[in-house]
This record gives structure tokens, C-alpha cells and sequence, in this order.
């Protein structure tokens, strides 16, 4: 029984290793993938430049246009490469008690004040005295996220709502609005790294389809869920589900 037991654990191992270095292969190939385009179009201006664009000065500024737009999109790709790999990385259980409507509430002021053209609603519910266990730091990141996902595919006058409630041993962060919505065949690979469900208007927004990646890495590391739904035309909503805390932040 003992040895039977013990290459359970051993397979079990194994595949745990095995889906481990799987997944790194498929980052590594998602990774190389996306930033082959941004090199590309930088090594196909310089060439342009130094053949004979330089002396046309039409040339010369679109060039420079494009070089420093795909600079920022590399530099935007880092960034949330490492933001990532910083989620993926850290182990430290040393993570305070928070109340999640607070956070919630200054982040949603500041997008109401920044983007006054969309119909803003807050809701908090009875959640507002509890808490939950995450890095305050990585909840706003999330909030952010979402709100600016919302903002860039929801018109103008349309609603964007955040909710923060209480169902039974969890807290939910809800974020609503009125866009263009998910095709159902995107949807469940929206999480996922380097995915984009509407890949020209993403990379006109300078997204490399790694900001719910990091989203949900967060949230998992929070031992929560995340969950998306979305229907054509009518919109998105994006729930974060914690596991509430009846500790008081500064406990």
C-alpha cells in the first residue's frame, strides 16, 4: 500500500512537471510570436530609412511615427511580461486584510473623472465592512485593468457599472458595461496569454492580450475566480470572486 501510495505521488509529480514545462513552451512560443511583428516593422523602416527614405521628408516622419509606436508597444509588452512574471513569482503568504469597497470605490472615482463621457454607476452593497486577503497594490492593477477594457470597447454614453457585494463566504467585484461585447467563440480563451478577441483593434490600442492573463493570475494567487461573460452587442461583465474575511484591515 505504502509503495502503491508513493507512485501516486510520483506520477502525480510528473504530470504536474510535465504541464509545467508545457506551459512554458507555449509561453515562450506566444511570447516569440508577438514580438516578431513590432521587430519586424522596425527593421523594415530602418531598412527603408537608410535606402532612401531619409531624404524624403513625407518618408522620414511616417517612419518615425511608426518606429516609436512600435518602441511603445515593445516597451508595453515588457512591461506586462514582467508584471506577470512578478504575479507568477511571488509566494509570500504575508498578505494584509483589505476592504475591497474601498479600493474599489477611489478607483472607480478617478476613471469617473478621467472618462466623464460614459455613464458611470457604483453599487457597494453591504460590502463595505468586509474584507478580503490581497495585495491592495494587485487588486487596483485588476480594477484598473477592467475599467480600461471597458472604457476601450464601450461607446460614449453607454454604461460601465462596479459592483462590490457579499454572497455568502465570498466577496464579489463586479465590473458591467454596455460595449461591443465577446464573440462566444473567443470567450474562454479571453484569460489566456497573449489572446485578443478583436486582434486589430488591440493592436491599435497598444494591448498585447496579456492584461487579464495578469488578472487572473492575481486573482488565482488570491485563491479567488474569475469569470467572464459577454454577449455580442450588449456587453461585458467581468466577476472577481475573493474569499471574504472578517478580519479588519490594520488587524
Amino acid at each position: 500500500d505504502e509503495l502503491t501510495e508513493l507512485g501516486h505521488t510520483f506520477n502525480a509529480m510528473l504530470d504536474r512537471i510535465t504541464l509545467a514545462f508545457s506551459r512554458e513552451r507555449q509561453f515562450i512560443a506566444d511570447a516569440s510570436h508577438e514580438l516578431r511583428t513590432p521587430l519586424s516593422v522596425l527593421e523594415g523602416y530602418v531598412h527603408l530609412l537608410r535606402s532612401w527614405g531619409w531624404e524624403n521628408k513625407e518618408v522620414r516622419e511616417e517612419s518615425v511615427q511608426a518606429i516609436e509606436e512600435e518602441v511603445t508597444h515593445l516597451r508595453s509588452i515588457a512591461n506586462e511580461l514582467l508584471a506577470l512574471a512578478t504575479v507568477e513569482g511571488s509566494l509570500s503568504d504575508d498578505v494584509p486584510v483589505i476592504l475591497a469597497a474601498q479600493a474599489a470605490e477611489r478607483i472607480y472615482k478617478k476613471w469617473a473623472r478621467l472618462y466623464p463621457s460614459y455613464d458611470w454607476h457604483l453599487e457597494l452593497c453591504d460590502a463595505s465592512l468586509t474584507g478580503v486577503k490581497i495585495n491592495e497594490v494587485h487588486l487596483e492593477q485588476i480594477l484598473r485593468a477592467l475599467l480600461d477594457n471597458a472604457r476601450k470597447y464601450t461607446p460614449a454614453g453607454k454604461k460601465i457599472a462596479m459592483s462590490v457585494a457579499r454572497a455568502d463566504d465570498f466577496v464579489v467585484l463586479s465590473i458591467h458595461d454596455e460595449g461591443q461585447g465577446i464573440p462566444k467563440e473567443d470567450l474562454p480563451y479571453v484569460t489566456e496569454r497573449f489572446y485578443r478577441a478583436d486582434k486589430a483593434r488591440s493592436r491599435q490600442e497598444g494591448g498585447a492580450g496579456l492584461g487579464l492573463a495578469i488578472c487572473r493570475a492575481i486573482v488565482e494567487r488570491a485563491k479567488g475566480e474569475m469569470i467572464v461573460a459577454s454577449v455580442v452587442a450588449s456587453g461585458t461583465e467581468v466577476r472577481i470572486i475573493l474569499p471574504a474575511c472578517e478580519e479588519k484591515e490594520g488587524d
